[in-house]
């Protein structure tokens, strides 16, 4: 298995969670009582963020919130100039990826390290 969290805890696989938790001592994992488990959390590979021209309106809006007008018909326009002159497509696909939670848990167990170690 890879690519997991203990809590808030990252481990891109069991052996990474065996170093960590046991010093990499196979010893230490074969002395665990026979019904030792430990709930994980699954991860996805996603980017860091996502951009569209709404979302980076907002963005703008909000760190020049002074230079808009009351109505805040700039918004639209902007928007409209946003989608023209930026290929969003691209710009999502080159936002660097990193491992987050999906909410999905499997449970671990001692035999799972047991037959990594083996």
């Amino acid at each position: 298995m890879e690519n997991f969290f203990d809590d808030d805890k990252y481990f891109s696989s069991i052996e990474d969670l065996i170093e960590d938790y046991f010093d990499g001592d196979e010893e230490q994992v074969k002395a665990l009582e026979e019904g030792w488990t430990l709930k994980v959390e699954l991860s996805e590979l996603e980017p860091m963020f996502k951009l569209d021209a709404d979302e980076l309106d907002k963005l703008l809006h909000n760190s020049n919130e002074e230079r808009y007008s009351e109505d805040g018909d700039e918004g639209r326009k902007i928007k409209e100039a946003l989608n023209e002159c930026i290929d969003f497509e691209k710009l999502n696909s080159s936002i660097p990826k990193m491992y987050y939670p999906t909410k999905k848990f499997v449970t671990l167990t001692k035999q799972d390290l047991l037959d990594f170690i083996n």
